[in-house]
C-alpha cells in the first residue's frame, strides 16, 4: 500500500512541475553570455571530430562502425556460452 502511495505522490509531483510550466532559469554564465562579457558556449561538433580524427570517414559513419563492433562482441560473447563472456 506504502508502495502505490509513493508511486501515486511521485506521479503527482511530476505532473506539478509540468503542469506549472517548468523552465531552466538562466544561471550567471548564462547571463554574462548574453551580454558579451564571456566566450559564446562551444557545441560538439560530431563532423568536425571526425575530420580531426583522419579516418575518412563522416561523423555518423563513426557511431554505426562503434555500434557494429559492439553488437558483433555481444553476439560472439553469447555464442562463446554465456553472459561473462558478452559483457566482457
Amino acid at each position: 500500500m506504502s508502495t502505490l502511495a509513493s508511486l501515486s505522490i511521485a506521479l503527482l509531483v511530476a505532473a506539478a512541475v509540468f503542469a506549472l510550466g517548468w523552465r531552466d532559469v538562466a544561471g550567471e554564465a548564462d547571463m554574462a553570455r548574453a551580454m558579451g562579457l564571456t566566450m559564446p558556449r562551444r557545441r560538439f561538433s560530431l563532423d568536425a571530430w571526425a575530420k580531426s580524427v583522419d579516418a575518412g570517414l563522416t561523423g555518423p559513419q563513426i557511431l554505426l562502425a562503434g555500434a557494429v563492433w559492439v553488437v558483433g562482441g555481444l553476439v560472439a560473447g553469447l555464442l562463446q556460452g554465456g553472459g561473462l563472456p558478452a559483457v566482457l
